[in-house]
């Protein structure tokens, strides 16, 4: 079975509804509430998945989704007070549940998260790869996600709108630098193949993506509610130049996995690092992979999918996970003043 279809199936699992609670801790202190928000796909169609993560005082539980298990309070009343808000985006053939971890962690924290299933380009769904679907459509899925939670009854009162943030990983970054501001130029396409047809990610898939939809209305896109940006092995780097990035204003933290067998150095990352009119906060992760920012595996999936799960020799990946919370909370508190 292929690196893809495993996660496809084990990740279907994921999206069920929460079931077997265990023993509930103190509801006195904060933890993480979960909530799902209705979302309308600007482009039509379905529904954007879209889960909350939210502060709240109510009482958690080891809530069983699929494979996973996760510390929540399901549906928990949302601590009071104006918190800011962090959108996370995946990166491709992903979920909402991809980055679980920092979910839950920023959300015990005083932050308001939402995480989202992008249509056309989720473990489901890839008919949308190299086409306007993606490359055009997730940041508008990110600017739909941000009018709904900031128009829900229940959650838009505790929303600071001037404190919103966005994170991303892999096409969740590139996603993350249009919405901060980037115009990709889609004819580099072309010319990034002929110089490395190699790449089987961008030049050798079977949808064709060199010749991708001529958009210019960028507008539609771009987001100025957005005040900070992080982004984790920022896929498509090359389809950007100094002139298309000069209005990303805002403050960047990225990272880089300095075994990327995805997103391939030095034309993404490294390059976005050099462009950007914006010195970005950079961040090298020696030895690491793409897939480790997908948060930790549970052995089901880690059996299945090794490939997407078990890191080099060297690379503790829950360990590195708890630092690029921390460093991610610390951003975005440093940021979304």
């Amino acid at each position: 079975m292929t690196p893809k279809r495993c996660l496809g199936f084990l990740l279907l699992l994921a999206i069920l509804h929460a079931t077997s609670t265990l023993a509930a801790d103190s509801p006195t202190e904060r933890h993480a509430g979960f909530a799902r928000l209705s979302v309308a796909n600007p482009l039509g169609g379905a529904a954007i998945q879209t889960f909350l993560w939210y502060p709240t005082t109510a009482a958690s539980s080891v809530v069983k989704m699929g494979p996973f298990e996760i510390d929540v309070a399901m549906n928990g009343e949302p601590e009071n007070g104006a918190h800011p808000l962090v959108v996370i985006s995946h990166g491709t053939g992903g979920s909402n549940l991809d980055q679980r971890d920092t979910a839950v962690y920023l959300a015990g924290r005083g932050f308001v998260v939402a995480t989202l299933t992008h249509p056309g380009d989720n473990f489901q769904d890839t008919s949308g790869y190299g086409k306007e679907a993606q490359l055009f459509g997730r940041p508008r899925h990110i600017k739909a996600v941000i009018d709904a939670a900031l128009a829900d009854a229940r959650f838009g009162k505790i929303v600071d709108a001037a404190r919103i943030g966005v994170a991303g990983m892999s096409a969740g970054g590139y996603t993350a630098l249009v919405l901060s501001g980037g115009k990709p130029d889609f004819s580099r396409f072309a010319a990034y193949c002929r110089e490395h047809p190699e790449d089987p990610w961008v030049c050798k898939r079977d949808l064709e993506i060199t010749t991708p939809p001529a958009l210019s209305d960028w507008a539609l896109v771009q987001e100025a509610r957005i005040k900070a940006a992080v982004l984790m092995a920022p896929a498509l780097g090359f389809a950007f130049d100094r002139e298309s990035l000069t209005a990303v204003k805002l403050p960047i933290r990225m990272y880089r996995a300095e075994a990327d067998e995805v997103v391939r150095y030095p034309n993404n990352a490294e390059y976005l690092k050099e462009i950007l009119p914006r010195a970005p906060e950079y961040i090298v992760l020696p030895g690491a992979g793409h897939y480790v920012f997908l948060a930790p595996c549970p052995p089901v999936l880690a059996q299945q999918a090794r490939e997407i799960c078990v890191d080099a020799p060297g690379v503790d990946r829950a360990a590195l996970h708890a630092r690029l919370n921390a460093e991610i909370e610390d951003f975005f508190r440093r940021t979304l003043r």
